[in-house]
């Protein structure tokens, strides 16, 4: 866990722009990205993820990374795919949003929580391509939003 979540702050940044009624969610930014992550012994759990950039691609190159982190480190991933309206996205898309994480390669469990989860393969992990996600186009998802 340590490890995964000192990776985690190497490759991000603290983001200190306020998200709605979040002030208590300690934010990273990756790329075009903010991410609230917490790390225990065998997941990384998905608190909040929020596109900076809606349809930039951004969500699909943080859902690439964060495999990549957790199959580097053994670990799962855990969450729930709820979309909802931001400045950047007013019209969340929760269709869009499931669709993303089950083409990703994640099990997406029904609403109204949608909760997903992500299992690296443990042969697969030290050879996986760190862009390896099934391809559900670099735009999803359009509204950028994820896991809280």
């Amino acid at each position: 866990m340590a490890a995964a979540q000192a990776a985690w702050l190497a490759i991000s940044q603290p983001f200190d722009g306020r998200r709605g009624n979040d002030e208590h969610v300690a934010f990273r930014r990756y790329g075009h990205v903010v991410a609230a992550l917490h790390f225990s012994r065998d997941a990384i759990h998905l608190q909040r993820v929020e596109s900076l950039s809606p349809g930039a691609g951004g969500f699909l190159a943080f859902l690439r990374r964060i495999i990549a982190l957790a199959a580097e480190h053994g670990l799962a991933i855990r969450g729930n795919a709820r979309a909802f309206a931001t400045p950047e996205a007013p019209q969340p898309d929760q269709a869009r949003l499931v669709a993303s994480y089950a083409g990703a390669g994640f099990v997406v469990g029904d609403g109204p929580l949608f909760p997903v989860a992500y299992t690296p393969d443990p042969g697969r992990a030290a050879t996986r391509d760190p862009g390896e996600v099934a391809d559900v186009g670099d735009k999803l998802p359009a509204h950028g939003r994820g896991a809280r």
